[in-house]
């Protein structure tokens, strides 16, 4: 719920007095299935827009970051607590030591001399990062919570510089790390020249005996193809007439 007010110093006084009665009343209400009712109250104060919205069914609604961040403390409050942010105790604390308390509003007098603010440390909020969250006085139920949620804390801080350690290692594969011994290798020692590698040569028995040339004769190539296709046509043939393979690697002995 949003509310304005008409431009008392107290304001956030009376939102707070009316958060504590509304969780004093619901305390002993039970839910259908027995369980007992409990309420998360969020509270923030600071500026918002105002106006009526619609026309079949027309509504005065709120709009700004304040009513944003109030919904926040509400749905990372704890049950049957008043969650509230620094801006709310600031003004609180303020209002103790001023005179803009409206001594008509009882309980608001009494709410801001009895009411103790416990501090529950900076909480991530979707949207509006790390914010400063206080309760207003908490239950020994909440208490305990709080010293759960810290000590996991602890330990999660302890833990996470030996996780970042371990996210740095990066596994390098098998050959780069040869690689990087081999270039560490290489660096090390004096680089001496390779000797020439000596020049592949390739001949035919054809063109060896006649000609000194070190590379095929076009009339030797041709006539190694012209071989090879009449072994080919006569392979084939035999094959048909027979019916079966006999060469080498043919899978039969024959």
């Amino acid at each position: 719920a949003a509310s304005g007010h008409e431009g008392a110093g107290d304001h956030t006084c009376r939102v707070l007095a009316f958060a504590l009665d509304v969780r004093k009343s619901t305390q002993g209400m039970q839910m259908p299935n027995g369980d007992s009712l409990k309420m998360r109250i969020g509270l923030h104060c600071g500026p918002a827009f105002t106006g009526v919205v619609g026309l079949k069914c027309p509504r005065c609604c709120f709009f700004g970051d304040t009513v944003n961040v109030a919904a926040r403390m509400e749905q990372n409050g704890l049950p049957g607590e008043i969650n509230v942010s620094e801006r709310v105790r600031q003004a609180v604390e303020a209002a103790r030591f001023t005179q803009d308390v409206d001594q008509s509003f009882g309980s608001c007098s009494s709410v801001v001399k009895s009411c103790r603010f416990h501090p529950r440390g900076r909480i991530d909020m979707k949207g509006k990062g790390h914010l400063e969250t206080f309760l207003v006085d908490p239950s020994d139920a909440a208490l305990q919570t709080l010293a759960e949620e810290k000590g996991k804390k602890n330990e999660e801080e302890t833990i996470d510089p030996l996780a970042q350690t371990i996210t740095n290692v990066r596994l390098l594969p098998f050959t780069q790390i040869k690689s990087s011994q081999s270039q560490s290798q290489s660096q090390s020692r004096p680089s001496t020249p390779s000797p020439p590698k000596p020049p592949v040569v390739i001949t035919s028995p054809a063109s060896s005996s006649s000609s000194s040339s070190s590379c095929p004769t076009e009339a030797a190539l041709k006539e190694a193809a012209a071989a090879f296709l009449t072994a080919s046509q006569l392979f084939h043939s035999a094959v048909q007439k027979t019916g079966r393979c006999g060469g080498v690697g043919c899978g039969d002995s024959g």
